[in-house]
């Protein structure tokens, strides 16, 4: 045999050997990979211990956002509301004895008079009439008064306070308003169905049928100062 073949025969003989031992240390090297491949034992365990959070019986996942000191959530204070229970029919009886007498709540500046009220009740028995001038400026008035009904069914309104209209917002002239962070609820004049209607947002009920037409005679009443 030459020498040639005897080096060629050589050269496979090896290359079979490399290859073989290539495979068997891949089979027997453990998977670890990932980013914390070629690290010592030891390193590789205190990484996984700082990419752990502990995940607590209600299933906190470790990208909760509690855990990372952020909270999106918008906690807003409990509104403040009137443990009266609302009224409706009662409610029309004081808008429309208020509105019938408004020159009476407060004197509209000269030759001037006020627009329609708008009235905001807290509760069923609070109510504040609002009241501006239709052609003069910063003479609006602002009443809270106490709604109450007599054993004949006469409705009489208390002024419990009693605000000036100011460049910006409304300034308490007389009297202790406790009601001001309560939640209202805002009746107008509908032009179309001539009734006062609930207008603001806590309106629940969606009907306004009860309403008191505007032209209707107001029931007996008094205004106590």
């Amino acid at each position: 045999m030459s020498q040639k073949k005897l080096i060629g025969i050589a050269v496979v003989v090896i290359v079979i050997i490399i290859g073989g031992y290539v495979v068997w240390s891949k089979k027997m090297a453990p998977r670890t990979g990932g980013e914390n491949s070629g690290l010592p034992v030891s390193q590789k365990n205190q990484n996984q211990n700082l990419n752990q959070v502990p995940t607590p019986a209600g299933g906190i996942s470790a990208n909760d956002s509690s855990f990372n000191g952020a909270d999106d959530s918008e906690v807003s204070p409990d509104e403040k509301r009137s443990d009266e229970k609302a009224d409706e029919a009662f409610r029309q009886q004081v808008i429309a004895y208020a509105n019938q007498n408004v020159n009476k709540l407060a004197a509209p500046p000269a030759n001037d008079k006020w627009d329609t009220p708008t009235f905001y009740f807290v509760g069923n028995s609070n109510v504040y009439v609002e009241l501006y001038a239709i052609d003069t400026d910063l003479v609006g008035a602002k009443m809270l008064y106490k709604a109450t009904k007599d054993g004949s069914g006469s409705i009489k309104l208390a002024e419990v306070a009693r605000y000036k209209e100011g460049e910006e917002d409304w300034i308490l002239s007389s009297g202790t308003d406790t009601y001001a962070d309560y939640v209202m609820e805002e009746y107008d004049y509908n032009e179309d169905t001539r009734k006062w209607e609930k207008t603001d947002e806590f309106d629940e009920s969606g009907s306004a049928d009860s309403g008191a037409d505007l032209g209707t005679g107001a029931p007996a009443g008094q205004i106590i100062p």
